[in-house]
């Protein structure tokens, strides 16, 4: 069973970095190390580890270990694993031999104090003062600042060779070569926010090389976001993809219901706006006029939004607020970024091809919904706003892109995938009284009873999902591949959640779930990295021996994720 598990954990890693990432005893495309540096390395790094483990043991303090079995290298180390008041610079600088790092620097992007008196840091590393592509280590301090666990991910064995010598295309230039994939010409109105560029080392093809990363965001003439790796020297296209988080399913969400809710207004130019100021983020709805773009803010005369027209509207403006409430007052976290930002929306968006949107998605701004239909293979959908797991789903990867950043493919993907369809199912409850289980039951096949796009409680009950690592499911880097699996393989993790949520309850489970996701997982972290995260986060708030981190091992091992 172990060995299936680092296989296809394996497998996924190395699909998400495009190449077969060599060894640490392999001849890599940048560097040689001899089995004398080799050997030399890996006892440096021992002897940090006995040194981590001792002083935790002295101090009766559990002393725990994840490895990359491919690297050769720690994922996550828990323990004892400093002094008091310990400079997490120095300490990251004093201890590269844990990680073999032959050329390298960590700088911490930000920091964060929690209620538990506890600060996470979160660092990139980088080489030649240049970001590598997925390499972020995080580390966690409690109120003395001892650290007390350390996860992420490093590339070992990557070489300073003056990177930025190498790069003869300016950020400008990179947004010019982007903009020129693209179907269309941009003009000066086209993106929602300026377009971004980021510098990283990239390895394309078992060669590592600077790479600028743009990122378009626009409306029309379709919803994008456009992702462009280019290369930093000859400003070549290296991988392109439009990112935009959706549904599982081709689906969106109705306000047919009948349910006549209370909902904030704003009153302006002899009209009534979906538009709520009652919280530091404004929340807005648009009606997109069955085109692909945001739309027009919905508006009514005498402030009763009771038309046919209005009602995915309503559904998606009330489900918004909910969703918006429970990270405030259960996580105490301002708006999907934490920093009070605005909730928009738009509902009624057409397909970029013409006809309904079945589908619901995060682009990046903003959410869209569409008023569903039926699919190619004659499954129906009604509008995706009338689920408010739906909606919770799409506001959780907005909440993902501003906290562990979880690349949507492959296993971080999955993960991504996942963690919304958890605090789907955490939101619902937390607003219904009690969970169904179910993801999208309302507007999925509106004529069966009893089924839903997923299920938590059963992920192969349809035959959609593995609830299992036995049936990973491999698949290539593409739409049509699912983006790695990230809709399917998610089930296995989702199973994970129903068997811990069953057994300590859904709120100590979301308290640890959101800690996991906003100060432990990174953008590249796997199923195993996940366990870990959530293990930690229940050793914070209840204790390593406490049933609830029990109850996240058992969870995580009833699907066949062990350490």
């Amino acid at each position: 069973m172990k060995k299936m598990k680092i296989v296809s954990i394996l497998l996924a890693t190395m699909l998400t970095f495009g190449v077969l990432l060599t060894s640490i005893a392999d001849v890599s495309a940048n560097s040689l190390i001899s089995e004398t540096d080799l050997n030399d390395a890996n006892e440096k790094q021992q002897k940090k580890l006995d040194k981590m483990k001792e002083k935790s043991l002295k101090e009766k303090v559990k002393f725990d270990v994840s490895w990359d079995e491919k690297k050769g290298i720690p994922r996550y180390i828990s323990g004892k694993l400093s002094d008091e008041n310990m400079n997490i610079s120095s300490f990251l600088e004093e201890n590269k031999d844990l990680f073999n790092i032959v050329d390298g620097d960590f700088e911490i992007v930000s920091s964060e104090s929690d209620e538990l008196g506890m600060t996470h840091y979160k660092t990139q590393f980088t080489v030649d003062g240049i970001p590598v592509y997925g390499a972020e280590i995080s580390v966690h301090t409690d109120d003395h600042g001892v650290i007390t666990s350390i996860n992420g991910q490093v590339e070992p064995k990557l070489v300073n060779k003056k990177w930025s010598k190498t790069i003869k295309l300016s950020s400008s230039k990179a947004i010019e070569v982007a903009e020129n994939e693209l179907s269309f010409t941009p003009t000066e109105d086209t993106y929602t926010t300026e377009p971004a560029t980021d510098l990283f080392i990239y390895q394309h093809e078992g060669i590592w090389m600077p790479v600028y990363i743009v990122e378009l965001q626009f409306l029309e003439p379709y919803i994008g976001r456009e992702f462009f790796f280019i290369d930093a020297k000859k400003g070549e296209v290296l991988r392109s993809y439009n990112r935009i988080q959706d549904a599982a399913e081709v689906g969106t969400g109705t306000g047919l219901s009948g349910e006549v809710r209370d909902i904030n207004t704003y009153y302006k130019k002899r009209k009534y706006f979906l538009q709520d100021t009652t919280r530091d983020g404004v929340i807005e709805t648009y009606d997109a006029g069955d085109r692909y773009q945001r739309g027009s803010l919905v508006s009514d005369r005498d402030n009763n939004f009771d038309s046919e027209r209005q009602r995915a509207a309503v559904d998606a403006h009330h489900y918004a607020g909910v969703a918006y409430d429970y990270f405030l007052n259960e996580h105490n976290r301002n708006s999907y970024d934490n920093r009070g930002s605005d909730f928009i929306s738009s509902v009624h968006v057409g397909a970029p091809e013409g006809g309904s949107y079945i589908n619901a998605a995060w682009v990046g701004t903003q959410w869209i919904y569409g008023d569903g239909g039926i699919t190619s293979n004659g499954t129906e959908y009604t509008p995706f706003s009338e689920s408010l797991d739906v909606v919770a789903h799409e506001v959780t990867h907005a909440v993902t892109d501003y906290s562990a950043n979880l690349v949507y493919e492959f296993q971080p993907g999955a993960l991504n995938e996942s963690f919304s369809d958890v605090f789907g199912i955490l939101i619902e409850a937390n607003y219904k009284g009690s969970p169904d289980w179910l993801l999208g039951e309302e507007i999925y096949t509106p004529d069966i009873d009893g089924d839903a796009m997923r299920y938590m409680d059963n992920p192969a009950r349809d035959g959609k999902q593995p609830a299992h690592m036995d049936d990973f499911v491999h698949l290539p880097n593409t739409r049509e591949g699912d983006w790695g699996g990230v809709h399917i393989n998610s089930g296995i993790p989702n199973k994970a959640f129903y068997n811990i949520a069953t057994e300590i309850g859904l709120e100590k489970s979301g308290k640890i779930y959101y800690r996991a996701l906003t100060q432990y997982l990174t953008s590249q972290s796997q199923f195993i990295d996940a366990r870990n995260a959530l293990l930690q986060s229940a050793a914070d708030l209840y204790g390593t021996n406490s049933t609830e981190y029990n109850a996240i091992a058992n969870g995580y091992a009833s699907v066949g994720i062990i350490d």
